[in-house]
């Protein structure tokens, strides 16, 4: 039994590697193993050391095989997940490992089991965009498919963040609620967006309203509503309905 404290040479760390290189070890001792390092507490200088022997290696095939047959089935505690969840918070990966992780899972398709459980998992107030059920909120009377025409109209049927002609989208514009008040249907307060761009909408609401209330003021609307920017915006000049429904929807002085 060596004493405590005492280190071995590279040379005899060598010689015991060989001398347990491809020997099994046994089920008794696999089991004693997991157990010691279950409670083990690492020392940040030890992981410090694993982590930079272990930097550049990539595991075998078989390797992974093995690996997976064996956590096959197997479920994480709640209270393991905690952890794992505390320690990824706030972390942010790199261009280049975004980059990497984007190239394995391109291709691969989630099984409708699995896709049935993402969707449970993040569905009403599980959701972390979860407003109080506010998207069930009624419209005002105001909201109907002609004026949402008429705003795509207006905005040349584009998408006025990143661009895009609804031709492009391969879809009907969507008309997004700058002030995220669906009583408030005012053209001033109405934009159109691409699906993709309406959905980043969902988060940093108030920096979203700065940006579109710049692109929408009540002046520029009731611009529009005369025939000097009707032709500019894709209005139809002469459509006595679009010009009626503007009229109508715009606040009166």
């Amino acid at each position: 039994m060596p004493r405590k404290g005492y280190k071995q040479t590279p040379e005899h760390r060598a010689k015991h590697a060989a001398a347990l290189k491809g020997k099994p070890r046994s089920a008794a001792v696999r089991a004693n193993l997991i157990e010691c390092n279950r409670t083990r507490v690492w020392s940040a200088e030890s992981r410090a050391k694993i982590s930079a022997a272990r930097k550049g290696k990539r595991l075998s095939e078989e390797h992974k095989a093995k690996i997976s047959i064996k956590i096959k089935g197997h479920k994480t505690s709640l209270e393991t997940r905690a952890k794992i969840a505390a320690a990824h918070r706030g972390m942010k990966h790199t261009q280049e490992a975004r980059a990497k992780v984007a190239a394995a899972r391109r291709g691969t398709k989630a099984s409708l089991e699995t896709r049935a459980k993402m969707s449970a998992a993040r569905r009403g107030d599980k959701h972390p965009l979860w407003r109080g059920g506010i998207s069930r909120e009624p419209y005002g009377w105001e909201w109907s498919k002609e004026l949402r025409e008429v705003i795509r109209q207006r905005d040349g049927h584009r998408c006025q963040l990143c661009g895009r002609s609804q031709t492009e989208c391969k879809r009907v514009l969507s008309i997004h609620h700058i002030d995220y008040d669906k009583q408030n249907n005012d053209p001033a307060n109405l934009i159109a967006l691409c699906s993709r761009c309406h959905s980043q909408t969902n988060i940093h609401r108030d920096h979203w309203a700065i940006v579109f209330g710049s692109k929408r003021t009540e002046q520029s609307i009731l611009e529009m509503v005369g025939q000097t920017t009707n032709k500019k915006r894709g209005l139809l000049k002469g459509d006595e309905t679009c010009q009626q429904l503007l009229w109508r929807t715009c606040p009166r002085q």
